[in-house]
């Protein structure tokens, strides 16, 4: 059966070119502006593990094995730091998710009231 046949495939068609901000979903801000200060400190406070990890990245094994012969301790406090760090960056990673969707839901919604439908 063709879409023109069935009259409530038609209409659901022509619906989807017009006007699709209904089906997208609506949201209001995650953070306040409080929140997003006190993200951008910890984010500051992860230098020193991002900076480790680079170390680390640029070292080879044998340097980083006798790091952890000579000095046990520091080598320890540099897996915990780059252990912090990753987590961090896992969670900016989780960040980055979210506030892209919202973007692209946002620029759903304008192109949609752009082309006449409810949009914005």
């Amino acid at each position: 059966m063709k879409t023109a046949d069935h009259p409530t495939k038609a209409r659901r068609v022509k619906s989807e070119k017009t006007d699709i901000s209904s089906e997208l979903p609506d949201f209001s801000s995650e953070l306040d502006d409080e929140a997003m200060n006190q993200l951008e400190t910890a984010a500051q406070s992860q230098g020193i593990g991002r900076r480790l990890a680079l170390v680390a990245l640029s070292r080879d094994r044998a340097t980083l094995a006798a790091l952890c012969v000579d000095s046990p301790a520091t080598f320890r406090e540099m897996v915990e730091a780059i252990e912090s760090f990753k987590a961090h960056a896992e969670g900016l990673s989780e960040l980055a998710d979210s506030a892209m969707a919202r973007m692209l839901v946002a620029g759903a919604h304008a192109e949609s009231a752009a082309r006449g439908g409810h949009g914005l």
